[in-house]
């Protein structure tokens, strides 16, 4: 590493570098370690084939809590994560039309929304919706009264933007069956 610094691991695919890993012992907090992450992938030496400069991936990890940076992000934040993800995962998002919060950034506008078999709550909905996902707030909320169809509601945002590609809906009923309450 440039300055002398060095990651405790660099992640390779198909032999170049594309993150780092900063690991801690368990029960250290990970708060401060994003930045050393960042740092490090930034000051990677010229002899090593990167995919990209600065590094695009940063993990950090203490073998039980593990978080992770994507660099590519419009506005690059740690989340945690229950796993590291699959070099092809990490190779699929080096391509900018991959990139979620990209993509959420850059949603259709509304007039560009199939509104046919939706309700005036439902067009609400899904508008404040893709406003809280393009100002990259990471959770979201829908509330609409009972009978207000909020899972077809969801279910047309995210089909329509391909971010999913299977999903689970379980209504309040089906869902007080399955808790038992």
């Amino acid at each position: 590493m440039k300055g002398g610094d060095e990651a405790d691991y660099l992640l390779f695919v198909d032999r170049k570098a594309i993150g780092t890993v900063e690991a801690k012992p368990e029960g250290h907090t990970l708060t401060g370690a994003e930045e050393q992450s960042d740092k490090y992938g930034k000051g990677l030496l010229d002899i090593y084939p990167k995919w990209r400069e600065p590094l695009p991936f940063a993990y950090e990890s203490t073998g039980v809590e593990t978080q992770f940076t994507n660099q590519l992000d419009p506005s690059p934040k740690s989340r945690n994560v229950f796993a590291f993800h699959r070099p092809e995962t990490l190779l699929e998002w080096l391509e900018p039309d991959k990139q979620l919060n990209t993509r959420m950034a850059n949603l259709p506008t509304l007039d560009q929304m199939p509104t046919a078999n939706l309700w005036s709550a439902q067009i609400e909905a899904i508008r404040n919706l893709e406003k809280s996902l393009g100002a990259n707030k990471r959770r979201a909320l829908i509330q609409m009264a009972t009978g207000g169809r909020v899972a077809q509601s969801c279910l047309r945002f995210l089909f329509r933007e391909r971010f999913v590609r299977r999903i689970s809906v379980m209504d309040g009923r089906t869902l007080k069956k399955t808790t038992g309450q």
